[in-house]
């Protein structure tokens, strides 16, 4: 049982991984803000327009 708990917190930190390699590639490909990515990241947590700006890029 100890093992299986394990396992899992390896997955989730592997899948948390790949999400944030996901929004780290959207905000590189947001090109109406000359910013770098951390200071996208900033303007998208506080700016919801911003930020739907962003996830509408992965559709």
């Amino acid at each position: 049982m100890k093992m299986i708990v394990e396992l899992e917190k390896i997955m989730l930190h592997l899948h948390f991984a790949v999400l944030r390699h996901i929004a780290v590639n959207l905000l590189g490909q947001e090109k109406s803000k000359k910013l770098g990515i951390k200071n996208k990241q900033f303007l998208a947590a506080i700016d919801d327009s911003y930020l739907t700006r962003i996830l509408n890029l992965s559709i």
